[in-house]
């Protein structure tokens, strides 16, 4: 049987350091009453990241709605998934944050997820994977420990991926179950999830992206940075 033709994702990046005055003022008139008073909570980086994350989430969203940003309003699951409320096309997004930045994947064929982590080491890498992995996955990190970093984030990130496209978060369930490995290459266990997904991998000098989709062919994804390869 023939794989499904590949779903068409874009990737927008946006570094939470970079935001000028002028975007944070355009990204608050985005924001909706209740946002708004959510803010007020926040301390100042939090605040930040919070207008940040909201307003370049609507702009990035009104170039394919084709309506102003501050006119499209968010909802969230609860387990956060975002949606759009009322949207009149078909256009699916999934959103992820680390410390120092943001992405939003979009496609408008295919829901999706995406998650987003820095590759640096932590002293927590072996057991965080002792407690959660399966020990293929644990014996694919400890085989090359110059590798450590990277490997793990690229298991985590996909395993998140994987929560965040069916809309159920991360439990020990998912992370020990939702992927496999096949000479050496993550991939979605399609037995345990019960539906065809895939999953593509990108990485730079300090971080890892992972994106599922819900199809059997690997997606391709466009990215608004040169700095991005395939895993």
């Amino acid at each position: 049987m023939p794989l499904d033709k590949p779903i068409q994702i874009d990737l927008h990046i946006y570094r939470y350091p970079l935001m000028t005055a002028e975007q944070r003022s355009r990204y608050l008139g985005c924001m909706s009453d209740l946002e708004l008073e959510r803010l007020d909570s926040k301390n100042t980086s939090q605040a930040d990241s919070y207008i940040a994350e909201r307003g370049f989430t609507r702009e990035v969203l009104s170039r394919y709605l084709g309506q102003p940003p501050a006119s499209i309003q968010l909802s969230y699951g609860d387990k956060g998934k975002p949606q759009i409320s009322g949207a009149s096309a078909s256009l699916y997004f999934s959103q992820s944050h680390c410390r120092d930045l943001f992405v939003v994947a979009v496609s408008t064929e295919s829901d999706l997820g995406v998650d987003v982590e820095r590759t640096r080491r932590s002293n927590n890498l072996e057991r965080i994977a002792l407690h959660y992995f399966s020990q293929p996955e644990i014996d694919f990190l400890t085989c090359a420990s110059g590798e450590l970093n990277q490997r793990f984030a690229l298991l985590w990130t996909s395993k998140e991926s994987i929560g965040k496209l069916l809309g159920t978060g991360i439990s020990k369930n998912l992370l020990k179950n939702a992927t496999l490995l096949r000479q050496g290459k993550i991939y979605p266990n399609n037995d345990w999830l019960d539906q065809p997904l895939s999953l593509a991998n990108f990485i730079n000098d300090d971080h890892l992206i992972s994106l599922a989709v819900q199809s059997e062919s690997a997606p391709e994804v466009t990215i608004a940075e040169e700095s991005w390869q395939l895993v």
